[in-house]
């Protein structure tokens, strides 16, 4: 069974190469842009890791973690 990761990056580019990667690496990654988008991604699954950006645009990075420790507890 792949892995499921949450990739939240606001830089298109560094999106798409962890996403290659990770496809790459037989993971089944689900992308996000910002905070907002990351958790509705949160909302509807849960994912075995999530790798976030610290800044981004809407919020930083430890707000959608604490939204990942919420939503595993």
């Amino acid at each position: 069974m792949p892995a499921h990761v949450l990739v939240v990056e606001d830089d298109p580019s560094v999106r798409r190469a962890l996403e290659r990667i990770l496809r790459g690496l037989g993971c089944e990654a689900d992308l996000a842009g910002d905070s907002a988008a990351a958790f509705l991604q949160i909302d509807s699954r849960r994912y075995d890791l999530v790798l976030c950006d610290i800044r981004l645009p809407d919020r930083d990075g430890f707000g959608v973690l604490a939204k990942v420790r919420q939503t595993a507890a």
